[in-house]
This record gives C-alpha cells, structure tokens and sequence, in this order.
C-alpha cells in the first residue's frame, strides 16, 4: 500500500513539475517577437531577389540585426549577391515596432550590389543608416510571426 501512494505521488510530482515547465516556456515564447527567420521572394521587373532575413534583438536595450543574404537575378541571370547586416534600435506599441537602423554592415566580399541597385528592391532602412522602418509582428503561435505592414502582410518569419 505504501509502494503505491509512494508511486502515486511521485508521477502526481512529475506531472506537475513538467506542467508548470510548459507553462512558463509558453509564457516566454510570447515574449519573443523578434527572433525569426524569413524567406523572401522580391519581384521588381526585370530583377528578382531571393532573400533570407534573420532577426535577432536583445530586449533589455531595445536594440536588433537583420541580417540580409541572398541574390539578385536579372531576366533570370545572376546580377549579384546580398550579404549585410542591419543593425537598429527599436520601440514597439501594441506589437508594432518602429525600427531605426543605426549602421550597415557590408561583406564586401560576399556583397556585390551597390547601395543605390540595393535600394531599388528594399526600404531603405535595409541599405543607409538612420532611416526609419516599422513592422507589426502577429504572432502565429509557437509557429512564427506575419510580419505586416499595418493590414497588409508582408511574410511569414519563423522561430
């Protein structure tokens, strides 16, 4: 009898300790609306640019990268290569983040586009410092996050 009640609560023990786990992971992914990736496919006739943005953010300083790589292909012909890294401060209300960016990072020896090609296909808070940029993150569960901009749905970024 007492092998049982031990057994008992023991997996009573279990259970709840893996429950209150889950729930403070669940309530910690609901704070993290800027850690994602997303592909992005950008059509500007005659040129089409495949995209990765990652974004990263530390919310203690209120401040982020995104980090941009991929190509550009003219009448389906490699024009060149995209690899830079935005860094920006931000502030957000009611999911929305208005973003500034506060420098450029080039690879040059992965980049190939000049800015003023660049800021063709992108706003340009992707291509020259201080210039403003703002995004609504809705969140679509553990999944990811629609990134918008007001109404309008941009692309999905997933964690």
């Amino acid at each position: 009898m007492i092998k049982i009640a031990i057994i008992i609560s023991l997996t009573v023990i279990t259970l709840g300790m893996s429950a209150i786990y889950s729930w403070v992971h669940s309530r910690a992914d609901d704070h993290i609306p800027l850690k994602c990736t997303a592909s992005v496919v950008i059509f500007h006739p005659p040129f089409r640019a495949n995209l990765t943005l990652d974004f990263m953010y530390n919310q203690e300083n209120k401040t982020g990268l995104i980090s941009v790589s991929g190509n550009v292909n003219e009448k389906n012909k490699r024009k060149g290569t995209v690899r830079r890294d935005v860094l920006f401060t931000w502030t957000e209300k009611y999911n929305t983040y208005k973003m500034s960016s506060t420098k450029i990072i080039r690879f040059d020896n992965i980049d190939t586009l000049t800015d003023d090609f660049f800021a063709r296909i992108l706003p340009d808070f992707y291509v020259y410092p201080n210039n403003p940029l703002t995004y609504s993150f809705i969140n679509q569960g553990r999944s990811g996050f629609m990134i918008a901009i007001g109404k309008r749905p941009l692309f999905f970024c997933s964690r």
